[in-house]
């Protein structure tokens, strides 16, 4: 048992090798570690107490730490704290395989009420994130708010997340890389989140439109944010890989949709780069599209123009293609999408019986990045098991029926 928390047992830091697991221990003098991220190389980072009591413990929130969060890199047998920004906690969640590191930590002894409530963690005082690489942390700043934090890292050493706005009203997604911090701005709303970046610099995850009550899986280029469009009221875009394969959930509120269900989706853009797609519709992809300035960015906002003549909703997609059929569009290049196929309980578990032998692990993982060949059973039935729902929709560019 942890001796600085009476009843809580003593956790450790492991790595997986070659059938071989490798307990990494602990920062000097601490009971606990945890794990978080590993590159190809064999290098752990995560984070590990001290002895020093502290309250408001970055990991004491969800893992019941009662002394500071020290951010760690473990290479061969050695654990190292990376130090803070200026706090008395920090977190490394990220590591590339240049052995750059990505993470959050406190600023000051400052309270954070958005970091507090907004975080998983609950993070309660003023945080930030940071950049690490060749033994120097760098902070990340963020755009004047008390809550800052990284989300991903790619192998460019380019870092996305979010920021709160001075005064702690507004949050928009950022793009960090060299140095130099970027708004990536929102769809007119004040709340945005980056939640995937790949090594080409494309940024996919949500924004919101003026009043907040619309939600839209974004994806933020060179060109500016593009409202990818929805199945529902809602959507939300959480990774992208190397061929621009974006995966995500929509729904009809802000979590489920009113039988308790997320609706998985894998888009694949029906464009010159992806030629040969079956069933794609490539002349949608020729129609003219307009700009409009997202808030925060000064770039611009792709919104699909409508062939037929009718009006679009303030999501991009017109009252007809709702009701007829699921859309989605990925920078100005609208894929067809037919009706989502819906799964039957027994299709679920076929599915995800199906997914393990495919994706070659117990829980397949939702991440296009991982997995260049993703398909639609591995994400819906991943999306399936984290929220227990009995109903999935699989959608692609191209829909993938359950055979």
């Amino acid at each position: 048992m942890d001796p600085s928390f009476p009843g809580f047992p003593v956790t450790h830091g492991v790595l997986w090798k070659d059938g071989l697991i490798t307990d990494l221990g602990t920062l000097e003098g601490g009971f606990e570690s945890a794990a978080l991220a590993v590159n190809s190389h064999g290098q752990v980072v995560g984070a590990a107490d001290n002895t020093k009591p502290d309250a408001a413990a970055m990991f004491g929130f969800n893992f019941g730490w009662a002394t500071q969060t020290r951010a760690f890199l473990w290479q061969d047998g050695i654990m190292q704290d990376l130090q803070t920004l200026g706090g008395p906690d920090a977190v490394a969640y990220l590591i590339n395989d240049s052995g750059q590191v990505a993470g959050v930590s406190y600023l000051n002894s400052k309270p954070s009420a958005w970091c507090a409530s907004a975080s998983d963690q609950g993070y309660s005082l003023t945080t930030g994130a940071f950049f690490w690489e060749n033994g120097t942390m760098h902070d990340i700043d963020g755009f004047g708010g008390t809550c800052t934090y990284a989300l991903f890292l790619n192998d460019k050493g380019q870092v996305i997340g979010n920021s709160t706005l001075k005064g702690d009203q507004e949050q928009h997604p950022f793009l960090w890389d060299n140095g130099t911090l970027k708004d990536l701005g929102t769809f007119g709303g004040s709340i945005g989140s980056a939640l995937w970046i790949n090594n080409e610099g494309k940024v996919v995850g949500w924004a919101t439109y003026p009043g907040d009550q619309i939600y839209d899986a974004a994806l933020w280029d060179e060109t500016g944010i593009t409202d990818l469009g929805t199945l529902e009221a809602y959507s939300f875009a959480q990774s992208i890989n190397g061929h621009e394969q974006v995966v995500g959930f929509s729904t009809d509120t802000e979590g489920s949709d009113s039988a308790g269900n997320a609706h998985a989706f894998l888009l694949i853009p029906c464009d010159e780069n992806h030629p040969n797609i079956e069933d794609c519709d490539y002349s949608v992809a020729d129609a003219a599209s307009e700009k409009v300035s997202p808030t925060g960015s000064g770039q611009s906002v792709t919104q699909t123009e409508v062939a037929d003549g009718s009006e679009p909703s303030p999501n991009g997609l017109t009252d007809a293609a709702l009701r007829h059929s699921s859309s989605l569009s990925l920078g100005g290049r609208q894929p067809r999408i037919e009706n989502a196929q819906v799964a039957k309980d027994d299709d679920i578990n076929k599915a995800f019986s199906r997914a393990q032998e495919q994706c070659g692990c117990a829980y397949p993982v939702i991440t296009a990045q991982s997995d260049t060949r993703l398909n639609a059973i591995c994400v819906a039935a991943q999306l399936d098991v984290v929220t227990q729902h009995a109903t999935t929709h699989f959608i692609s560019g191209v829909v993938r029926k359950i055979e």
